[in-house]
């Protein structure tokens, strides 16, 4: 079977679907003041390098681990409610590049599977 980046359409798809979650996130009240002072673009390629790695697709990501690079966000208040409004438009994201709904089940599963390490838990 292929991976959920194959299923998904690839790189392609996967760049339509940050680009449209960033769109997102960042018009996002709750959202938008984690990304003040943030590298937007550079945080776009972190999360599509994450998104690659979540869904068995190329990554080749040597930065920092999840919980040291998301340590100020922890500081500024970021609490599973910001995690869980992040994965509602990634959804949204996916649902706009009619991604079928098993995929979008299986992808959000597996980034949710990370909050422990986002929020230090």
């Amino acid at each position: 079977m292929d991976s959920l980046y194959v299923q998904l359409g690839g790189e392609e798809t996967i760049d339509k679907v940050v680009e449209q979650l960033y769109r997102n996130v960042l018009n996002d009240s709750d959202l938008a003041p984690f990304f003040d002072g943030i590298n937007v673009p550079l945080q776009q390629r972190k999360f599509l390098l994450f998104l690659n790695l979540a869904t068995d697709g190329p990554h080749h990501y040597s930065g920092l681990e999840l919980r040291s690079a998301h340590a100020n966000v922890v500081e500024k208040g970021a609490s599973e409610m910001h995690v869980d409004k992040l994965l509602d438009h990634l959804k949204s994201a996916l649902e706009q590049v009619d991604a079928d709904s098993d995929l979008i089940e299986a992808v959000i599963h597996r980034v949710k599977c990370y909050t422990g390490d986002v929020l230090g838990h």
